[in-house]
């Protein structure tokens, strides 16, 4: 598993707001099946948003960028950077609309932004896939890579690329990819 971030654009920073790219192997004993690439956002708690609020603040900024997390997106954002070969390799997972869980709705992401910071509520985003982590909350889309074909500078290249197309895109058309600032872990 491979981890990325880059901070949610803005001046200052948003305190506790992520974008990120978590890269996964689906099947430990097939190396060579096709990998996920969850592509989302990822808040947490600071100094100014209370553990309760994360989820909700997860919510409110993938809301903004829902358009810009699907396979289709992504894949053209690969195509006019020059990444043909990266482009390729990804698929939207089966069972998903494009990458998300389904079609967003006006509706139902209203309804469950109300329930969102409720103790209880029920976490299952109505468009996008969720973690629940110890310190916050991740909204990401699923989309499959096939890795057979690639070596690890072009899945670190396809890595940068996709948190680099969220970012230029909240920024605005034009200028440099913000993903050479990014930080990237790895889990277990």
């Amino acid at each position: 598993m491979v981890l990325a971030w880059l901070p949610w654009p803005g001046q200052p920073p948003h305190p506790s707001a992520w974008l990120c790219a978590d890269f996964r192997s689906t099947a430990r004993d097939r190396p060579a099946a096709p990998w996920m690439l969850r592509l989302g956002v990822e808040a947490g708690p600071s100094d100014q948003v209370p553990a309760a609020q994360a989820t909700a603040t997860a919510h409110d900024l993938a809301v903004t960028v829902l358009d810009m997390l699907t396979c289709t997106a992504v894949q053209q954002a690969l195509r006019q950077a020059g990444e043909e070969d990266l482009a390729a390799c990804l698929r939207p997972r089966r069972g998903t609309r494009d990458g998300l869980r389904k079609v967003p709705d006006a509706q139902g992401l209203s309804e469950w932004r109300a329930n969102a910071s409720r103790p209880g509520a029920a976490s299952r985003h109505p468009v996008l896939f969720h973690d629940n982590l110890d310190d916050g909350y991740r909204l990401a889309s699923l989309i499959d890579v096939d890795v057979a074909s690639l070596d690890r500078h072009q899945l670190t290249r396809l890595m940068l690329a996709a948190l680099g197309h969220e970012a230029r895109l909240l920024h605005g058309a034009g200028g440099q990819p913000a993903a050479a600032d990014a930080q990237v872990g790895s889990g277990g």
